[in-house]
Formats: structure tokens, C-alpha cells, sequence
């Protein structure tokens, strides 16, 4: 009998710590919000996407939810519950700061509602929340966060906390206070972080997180910079040696997450963006998404094949002798007057310029082609080929134009698309051990890029046959290179 007793009270024992377990566990969540209606709607699906799938990687159990405007699409809800997310929908908090020019000292529309984030105090149903702003990746387990004080902040500089990462814990009364307190305090930002920032205006004095003291009750505290480690703080010494403090010294990069606060056009979903080394860690999570972006290369392949074609200038000549036009009484004058040009300043100079602009235009060209959100793998060659195109569509006319010798236009082509993939190659490789070295070699590649863009202009100057006035190509349009 006291054996099936004693049996019992283990079962009813195992039973309640297992409850309270589940129970302990629901009571904590990640968070973020996401509002649409503005232009990079897509860019920041993405990133949300890429930061859940980080956080899972750790093996948290926990709630990720995401605090969304009533407007966000139904595709995007699908997807974020798709990935694990439960959605929370909140109304958006309007933005005081866009007209009170008074209360802040800048106002950018990306930030519109970023204030939805104060909705953070209104999640009562946990006992701790742990914001992440859209742009963080997590490298490790974070649970010892929970632990934190009421709310919990990294100072990234010495002057002003970073919002990218909270630990808040929720009260409503907090929350109603927040949202009474938008009417008088300033926001140097017109955005989140200003307003918090005023509203926590003693945070510095704060005292730091002590993760052995067990779970604290402080009505703020500081957090190590390890806990959301900024990525810009690798380029100063192209190493984090000097943030390998505590328990975060054993890692490889010293954090338990790494922040992308950057301007908006070098953030890590951008493919122009990777000649920043931290940006491969972005991006190797995102490797592992599944998307599917054959479509868009596919479109941009036949977007140069066709514009190839089309541009090219025999075809030009061609198309106008069938309608009927003469191409010769164009071809004549703008032959003099590359010839008046060249006779002032010089035959190498002209064929430089027109090189050094027809260079410009296809670093732009590729950029506008490219869409920014395609995996730099993709998109690195692809710009590549697009920029080789325009420069030999360009050469071909000046070559056509200045009645040179014929050129061959695929071997010239492969040999441009090859040396632009090995500048690439080398520019986006991680062979440099500071950032001096980093952009010495930027600008030495930029240099062979450049000069070796304009030889090819020089060379067809050179080779091409003296210019008189009215006197007809040597070769027709049939001809030409």
C-alpha cells in the first residue's frame, strides 16, 4: 500500500512539474512587428523570414509572434504563419512627429509606424517579451534574456540605446502611459527610438544585466553590446577581438546576435551590398528559405539577350535600309563630328570619355536590371553580363561609327565578362586581414576595371581610319562589327 501511495505522489509530481514547465514556457515570447504601405513592404517580409528562421535554429520553443497592421496582405500573413509565426493584429499608433517639427530633428516616412512597437507593453498574456527589430540575425540561444529586468536595452554608442533589441515586460499602465506621453516628449528621430529613449531618459545609469543573479525585477537595465551585436563594429579592426568579453568570448563571432543598423540601401537583402563580410551570415540563413528565383534570372537573361541584339548597329542598319532610310547621312554627321571633337582634344581623349561614360552606364544599367532582393550569388554574375553587354554594345557602335576595323564582338564580350567575374570574385572575397586593406584593394580592382574598359575605346580610336568630311564609309552597315 505505501509503495502504490509513494508511487503516486511521483506521478502527481512528475505531472506538475511538467505543467508548470508548459505553463512557464508559454509565458514568454520573441516579438516583432511588421506594418505594410510603404515601398520596401517585400524587403522586410524577407527579413522577418530570415530572422524567424535564425531564432528556430537555436531550438527555442517559445512564441514568436509578430504584432502586424490590420492592412498587411493576406499572401504576406501566409507566409509569416506559414513559417511559425503567430500574428497578433494591432491598430497602427499614428506618428505625432511627422508635423511637430518642434519635437524632433528629423523625420523619415520608412518610420512611420515604427511606434507600434509600444503595443510590445501591451502583451499581458507573457511575463517577458524579447523584441528583435526585422534586421537581426540570432546566432545563438538568447532564453537567458528572459531573466532580464523590466526593460532591457544594448547602448551601441555611449549617448543612445538601440531599440533593435527589448526585453520588455508587459503592463498595461506602462502602456497607456506611453501612449499619453506622445502628445509632450520629443523624439530626436520622429521614430521609436527617439521616443524611448526620452522616455527612459536615466537608461544610462541603468545597472547591467547580471545573467547568474537569476531573474531580476529592476525596473531597467543594461545589456552587454554581445547580446545584439552591431556588424559595423567588425570593420574597425576587421576582427571583434575587443568585444570577446564573458560568456560570449567562446564564439567565433561574440554575440548571441548581430544587427544590421545601416542605411537602408546596404542592408543585407541587398545584392550590392556584399562587399560587406558579415552579409554572407545574413545570407547563409536565408540559403535555406527554399526560394524559388529562376523566374526573375530567366527575365533578365533575355532582357540583355534581346537588347544585345537590338542595339547592336548592323541590325540598326539594317531595320532602316528595309524602311527605306538612309543611314549614311546620320552615320556621316555624327562622324564629323567626332572628327571636329577629336581634332580639338584629341582622338584618345574623345575614345576615353565615351569609354568612361559607356563604363558608368553599364554599372548603372546592371544595378536597374538586377533586381535588389535576388541571392548575390545570383546576382554578382548577372550584373556582370550585364555590364559587359552595354559596354560592348557601346563599343561596337563607336567602332561602327569611327569606320574602324571589325572587331570580334563574342571574344571581346567573354573576355570583359571574364575579367569582370574575377574582380568580382576577388573584390567580394574575404582576403584582407583590415579594412585599409579593403578598400586599397577596392580601388585597385576599380582601377583595372576602369582602364581596362577604356583601352578597349583607345584601341578602336587608334585603328580607325582618318576621318574626311562627306566622304563615305569604307565599309556599309552589312560590315560593321
Amino acid at each position: 500500500m505505501g509503495t502504490l501511495l509513494a508511487l503516486r505522489w511521483a506521478l502527481l509530481f512528475t505531472l506538475a512539474v511538467f505543467l508548470s514547465t508548459a505553463y512557464a514556457t508559454s509565458r514568454y515570447a520573441y516579438t516583432t512587428i511588421h506594418y505594410e504601405g510603404t515601398p520596401r513592404d517585400n524587403e522586410y517580409v524577407l527579413a522577418i523570414r530570415v530572422m524567424v528562421r535564425s531564432l528556430k535554429q537555436t531550438g527555442t520553443k517559445q512564441d514568436i509572434v509578430v504584432l502586424i497592421s490590420d492592412n498587411v496582405r493576406e499572401s504576406t500573413r501566409a507566409v509569416l504563419t506559414k513559417d511559425g509565426c503567430k500574428l497578433v493584429v494591432v491598430p497602427n499608433i499614428p506618428n505625432p512627429y511627422r508635423d511637430a517639427e518642434d519635437r524632433r530633428t528629423s523625420y523619415k516616412p520608412r518610420f512611420e509606424y515604427t511606434l507600434n512597437k509600444l503595443h510590445l507593453w501591451n502583451l499581458t498574456q507573457y511575463e517577458r517579451v524579447i523584441y528583435l527589430d526585422a534586421d537581426n540575425l540570432i546566432l545563438h540561444d538568447m532564453e537567458e534574456l528572459f531573466q532580464c529586468g523590466h526593460f532591457c536595452v544594448v547602448f551601441m554608442n555611449m549617448c543612445v540605446f538601440h531599440t533593435g533589441l527589448m526585453v520588455v515586460k508587459p503592463d498595461h499602465a506602462v502602456f497607456t502611459d506611453m501612449v499619453n506621453s506622445l502628445g509632450t516628449l520629443s523624439s530626436d528621430d520622429g521614430a521609436d527610438q527617439g521616443f524611448l529613449s526620452a522616455y527612459f531618459s536615466d537608461m544610462e545609469f541603468a545597472p547591467l544585466f547580471n545573467v547568474s543573479a537569476g531573474v531580476s525585477e529592476r525596473p531597467k537595465e543594461r545589456l552587454f553590446s554581445g547580446y545584439n551585436l552591431n556588424h559595423m563594429y567588425y570593420y574597425e579592426n576587421w576582427n571583434f577581438n575587443r568585444y570577446r568579453k564573458y560568456h560570449f568570448a567562446q564564439f567565433q563571432i561574440p554575440g548571441l546576435s548581430l544587427a544590421y543598423p545601416i542605411a537602408p540601401a546596404f542592408k543585407p537583402w541587398y545584392w550590392y551590398a556584399y562587399g560587406l563580410v558579415l552579409h554572407w551570415e545574413w545570407d547563409a540563413v536565408r540559403q535555406q528559405l527554399g526560394e524559388d528565383h529562376m523566374a526573375s534570372l530567366m527575365a533578365v537573361v533575355v532582357t540583355i539577350g534581346i537588347t544585345y541584339l537590338v542595339l547592336s548597329p548592323n541590325v540598326m542598319a539594317k531595320v532602316m535600309q528595309r524602311r527605306g532610310l538612309t543611314y549614311t547621312l546620320t552615320h556621316t554627321a555624327i562622324t564629323e563630328l567626332i572628327q571636329q571633337v577629336s581634332w580639338k582634344v584629341g582622338k584618345r581623349t574623345v575614345a576615353a570619355v565615351f569609354g568612361l561614360g559607356t563604363t558608368i552606364s553599364g554599372i548603372l544599367v546592371g544595378i536597374a536590371l538586377v533586381p535588389g532582393m535576388m541571392p548575390p550569388k545570383l546576382a554578382w554574375p548577372l550584373f556582370a553580363a550585364t555590364m559587359s553587354a552595354v559596354h560592348i554594345i557601346g563599343l561596337r557602335w563607336y567602332s561602327w561609327i569611327c569606320r574602324s576595323q571589325q572587331l570580334n564582338a563574342e571574344l571581346l564580350f567573354s573576355a570583359s565578362f571574364a575579367l569582370d567575374c574575377i574582380l568580382i570574385l576577388i573584390f567580394l572575397s574575404d582576403l584582407y586581414t583590415n579594412p585599409i586593406q579593403k578598400i586599397l584593394v577596392a580601388l585597385v580592382l576599380a582601377t583595372v576595371f576602369i582602364f581596362f574598359k577604356l583601352f578597349c575605346y583607345v584601341h578602336v580610336a587608334i585603328h580607325s581610319g582618318r576621318l574626311k568630311k562627306g566622304v563615305k564609309s569604307g565599309h556599309d552597315a552589312s560590315d560593321a562589327c
